[in-house]
């Protein structure tokens, strides 16, 4: 399975379960991203590359 046909699995399972609208799923994934590069979940995602140059991407990116 891919990355894109896993997000979209996941987006399906949650809009059939009930559990949580597209755009907050897609909010909370954002920011549990976000806060595994600038390593704030080292204990579930332990990233040992350069997460800073990663964030400041990131940042250029959202500010589109």
């Amino acid at each position: 399975m891919t990355f894109e046909e896993w997000v979209k699995a996941q987006f399906n399972r949650a809009s059939l379960e009930d559990l949580i609208v597209e755009q907050e799923l897609a909010a909370r994934w954002l920011k549990a991203y976000t806060e595994s590069l600038a390593q704030l979940r080292r204990d579930l995602a332990p990233i040992d590359e350069p997460c800073y140059q990663w964030l400041v991407s990131l940042n250029e990116i959202l500010k589109l």
